[in-house]
């Protein structure tokens, strides 16, 4: 079983988006993702954009 958890987009470079830890995910098959936009992703490819309460949520419920 795979977990991925929300990150947040923070600077956008071509098809890679760069988030916390310096973190680098290919968002090409979200050509719309933008800084600050949250996604899921797996093996270095964004899988989901999802919303800022939908990664609080999770990200609470992972956390605490």
């Amino acid at each position: 079983m795979c977990l991925t958890s929300p990150q947040k987009i923070i600077k956008i470079d071509g098809n890679l988006a760069i988030v916390a830890g310096d973190k680098k995910i290919d968002i090409s098959p979200f050509p719309d993702a933008k800084t600050g936009d949250w996604i899921l992703s797996h093996a270095g490819l964004a899988i989901k954009k999802i919303s800022e309460s939908e990664a609080q949520t999770v990200n609470k419920i992972l956390y605490g």
